[in-house]
């Protein structure tokens, strides 16, 4: 059962003692945390950048999901208006080739980091979610994005079909702490920040060790001042006390793996390259993986804080929902594990310097299907907040502002509201 990653969480280095001072301090070590760590040490060597997190490298749901990568970002951008005053099918389409190109040369340059091409496929539940999906393919068709509707084996209505990529989300971690560490930079485990405290041209960190540390002998300075600032927490952000914190909500993403399957019921599923969904009441994720059915969801009455009661209670519901997508393949879980959401209202992510200090940066709200896309694309939209434009990524302002807009609009909604009713007179079950 080694090769499935459930519980595993990368090996990180012994690092040094933690300084009182440093130049950059990146809070929060998952996908999105460590990416920025990396482009900013990349943007300016010789920086003094620590990343800090209270447990381990990817423990919250960087390192607790399927695996799943979607191209496809920010779905409201699809709509007139979806991104404010910006074009947003053009930035979709811009995303969409930055995170294809990186995962394209990951996959040639890493064969060890299990990033293979893959076919996503959204599985309508009922005829309302299959019109759903005849309207979204028509939105990505006007807006020259990839993807078809077609018939999937096994189903009763028509999918959507999207291009997309499957990685190995510990060994995906475990690069980018090595890149973090070969750029300069260090990766302190089980150092916990209670909060933060914008000062004249610096941010002070209230930090503490936690238990469960590999070093326990060594007790952290109670302070840490920081030129900069930037808070990735995730799932974790309520448990940092922050002067202007984004408004969001915190979940689990709930993951099992089965034991070990044939290979005539792993191609009953699509093999290893497919990624499905299901979309509709009990949202679910399914792919495989190590030889196993990796099923996972989330939302299911189960918040990130959470007892250990409520988290079996959760598991169990998931059980329950796998034998109503799969019955099947509804056998005793051989591993099971969960990891923290943070969602905003609009379900985009939060990228923008706090309203309280220049020094203190978001990099927040990643979650969902496109949640490893955006987390290991998004370096660049940060670097010029903490290093000036003269390092800026040409669209991070644009990106930034664009995502900071992002609604949906009445008039949008309403012609969402009478495309799915024109759909839905045409939808027919798969016979």
């Amino acid at each position: 059962m080694s090769t499935v990653w459930g519980p595993v969480t990368p090996s990180v280095p012994r690092p040094p003692d933690l300084p009182a001072a440093v130049d950059v301090a990146v809070v929060g070590a998952g996908f999105a945390g460590l990416s920025v760590a990396a482009d900013l040490l990349r943007a300016a060597p010789g920086l003094r950048l620590v990343v800090l997190d209270a447990a381990a490298v990817g423990a919250g749901a960087s390192g607790r999901n399927a695996g799943g990568v979607m191209p496809l970002t920010v779905l409201p951008w699809l709509l007139p208006g979806g991104a404010g005053r910006f074009d947003g099918r053009h930035l979709l389409r811009v995303l969409h080739t930055r995170v294809s190109t990186g995962m394209a040369t990951l996959a040639a340059g890493r064969p060890d980091l299990g990033i293979t091409p893959a076919q996503l496929r959204m599985l309508p539940t009922c005829r309302v979610t299959a019109a759903g999906v005849g309207v979204i393919a028509d939105r990505l068709a006007a807006a020259d994005l990839p993807a078809d509707v077609a018939a999937v084996p096994g189903t009763r209505w028509p999918a959507l079909v999207l291009p997309g990529w499957v990685a190995h989300p510990t060994r995906l971690l475990a690069a980018l702490v090595a890149d973090v560490v070969a750029l300069g930079g260090v990766v302190h485990e089980h150092v916990a920040v209670a909060g933060v405290q914008p000062g004249r041209g610096t941010v002070a960190l209230h930090v503490r060790r936690t238990d469960g540390g590999p070093h326990r002998h060594h007790i952290p300075p109670t302070r840490v001042t920081a030129a900069h600032v930037v808070i990735a927490t995730g799932g974790r952000t309520s448990s940092v006390t922050l002067p202007d914190p984004p408004r969001a909500r915190e979940t689990r993403t709930f993951v099992r793996a089965g034991g070990p399957l044939t290979h005539a019921d792993a191609e009953a599923l699509g093999g290893t390259g497919v990624f499905s969904g299901a979309i509709g009441s009990g949202m679910a994720y399914w792919r495989i993986a190590a030889e196993r059915l990796l099923f996972g969801g989330t939302d299911l009455r189960a918040g990130a804080t959470a007892s250990a009661a409520a988290r079996r209670r959760a598991h169990a519901a998931l059980d329950r929902l796998l034998a109503r997508r799969l019955p099947q393949h509804a056998t005793p879980a051989a591993l099971r594990w969960d990891g923290r959401l943070h969602v905003t209202p609009a379900e985009v992510p939060v990228i923008r310097t706090s309203a309280a200090s220049p020094n203190l940066h978001y990099a927040l709200g990643f979650a969902g299907s496109s949640g490893i896309a955006l987390t290991t694309t998004c370096g660049p939209w940060v670097r010029d907040l903490v290093l000036g434009p003269a390092v800026a990524d040409p669209l991070a302002a644009e990106v930034r502002a664009a995502l900071a807009a992002t609604r949906l609009p009445p008039r949008a909604a309403v012609g969402l509201a009478v495309a799915g009713a024109r759909r839905l007179v045409a939808v027919r079950a798969i016979r």
